[in-house]
């Protein structure tokens, strides 16, 4: 587990600021009641755990090859799997997903890298299908479900088949 210290900043009476430096941590809260005696301005610090390798947001994609198949996935600027994305992303990252979508799920979408509304409706649809939530965000959970167009890794008979990394 990795350490992150969130900066509590006490405001008017009950409210407060969270200032919070995270590196690939895909969503984090911080909240803090001001104790009795807590003055505009003052600081308080409060340590929390984090997942040490927690995935970001998907900014490209990586081929992987798994049981004799290639794969091309979305990864964060780390390289990590599970990370997150919706709609307005555009890039290698979105084309990947796109894949899966209209190749694993028949969705009649473009692939062309760029999410819009046709792309959130397709995974909406999808996630139907795996049986997430289906809110039109793909997060670790959809990740961990979606089937990919896997590619044999042959160049004899380059198959293409439908799969969960």
């Amino acid at each position: 587990m990795q350490k992150t210290t969130t900066r509590i900043l006490a405001a008017a009476g009950t409210s407060a600021l969270a200032l919070t430096s995270f590196v690939g941590v895909t969503h984090a809260t911080a909240t803090a009641a001001p104790e009795q005696g807590d003055r505009i301005g003052q600081v308080r610090t409060v340590t929390a755990e984090v997942g040490a390798k927690a995935a970001g947001y998907c900014t490209t994609s990586k081929t992987f090859r798994k049981s004799g198949y290639v794969y091309t996935l979305p990864v964060d600027s780390n390289g990590n799997r599970g990370c997150t994305m919706s709609q307005g992303a555009s890039g290698k990252h979105v084309t990947a997903l796109q894949n899966a979508l209209k190749f694993c799920y028949s969705q009649n979408i473009d692939v062309d890298g760029i999410w819009g509304p046709r792309t959130t409706a397709a995974l909406k649809r999808a996630q139907k299908q795996m049986g997430v939530t289906a809110d039109g965000v793909f997060g670790p959970k959809t990740y961990a479900k979606t089937k990919w167009r896997a590619i044999k890794d042959d160049p004899n008979n380059p198959v293409s088949s439908c799969r969960t990394y």
